[in-house]
């Protein structure tokens, strides 16, 4: 693997190591306070402009975190809209930016317990930039995943630790570190059942409407039933109104001519056939009905 080299020669120690010693006033303390920003060439070890500086020399404190601006980091550069590829760079206002991954770390191997004092020795340099929240240290790839409480000690840190040394191993590469953090996946989880309930809440909705519309046609149909049995009540019976039985079985009371009989029987064969087509039409009315 090819190493980057260091920005200066006089970098490669722990930046952390003399952090309070380099901090003090400068313009931005005395002119500026609160609308500028901290200097990035601070965190790296090598500003040469000292008091004069514009910007702050110092770690950030609690009472900084209250003029975050989501556009800008902690030095006061343009947030991109995505990570780069190799997680490096500025970072991204879409996500959380507290998390950092310090990579090509050594464990020591004279100790009993060398995941334990790795970690104990991270999180004493690591503490110096801002309060930490968790520490996942993972040996088989000789990298840790620093979580702070806030995005700024996070940029500052790895500003900070950019081409460090840790306890007398090799240059430090950090990078952006992609692990959720449980606020995140939290307010993911929330968002999904909240998307759920709405579905939920619609589908029923939706049923309900349906229901509602099937009663209204039932109501629909049987109250033309009833309008259609009051108004045949009076000359037929309501019963075998759609028999044709009835028709074909009707035989008058009175002795007729030839003649007559025969007009009868035709008219009584139209209004059977009459009455059939009727049935007809009216179980297929029923049947529609059913399989709504």
């Amino acid at each position: 693997m090819i190493r980057r080299p260091p920005r200066s020669t006089h970098c490669i120690s722990s930046a952390a190591s003399d952090v309070y010693k380099r901090q003090g006033y400068t313009r931005a303390d005395l002119m500026e306070k609160h609308t500028s920003y901290f200097c990035v060439y601070f965190a790296r070890g090598h500003c040469v402009e000292g008091a004069k500086c514009r910007y702050y020399h110092r770690v950030p404190q609690p009472e900084d975190l209250v003029y975050e601006e989501n556009a800008k980091d902690v030095f006061g550069r343009t947030r991109h809209d995505t990570f780069k590829e190799d997680l490096s760079g500025i970072g991204c206002f879409k996500g959380s930016c507290r998390s950092i991954s310090v990579c090509e770390m050594k464990v020591p191997e004279n100790t009993a317990t060398p995941a334990r004092d790795t970690v104990k020795m991270l999180y004493e340099e690591m503490a110096k930039w801002g309060e930490i929240e968790n520490i996942k240290f993972v040996p088989q790839r000789a990298m840790a995943n620093v979580r702070y409480t806030h995005r700024f000690y996070a940029e500052f840190a790895k500003e900070a630790m950019q081409d460090q040394s840790l306890g007398g191993s090799d240059v430090l590469d950090i990078k952006w570190c992609l692990e959720e953090d449980e606020d995140t996946a939290k307010e993911k989880e929330d968002e999904q059942r909240r998307i759920m309930v709405n579905a939920l809440r619609k589908k029923q909705m939706q049923e309900a409407r349906i229901q509602q519309a099937a009663q209204a046609e039932r109501a629909r149909v049987e109250k033309l039933k009833e309008k259609q049995k009051r108004h045949y009540s009076k000359t037929i019976d309501v019963d075998n109104m759609y028999n044709p039985a009835f028709y074909t079985g009707y035989k008058p009371a009175k002795k007729i001519s030839r003649e007559a009989q025969e007009k009868l029987e035709q008219e009584q064969d139209k209004i059977a056939e009459g009455c059939a087509k009727l049935n007809e039409v009216l179980q297929r009315i029923n049947s529609n009905y059913q399989n709504q």
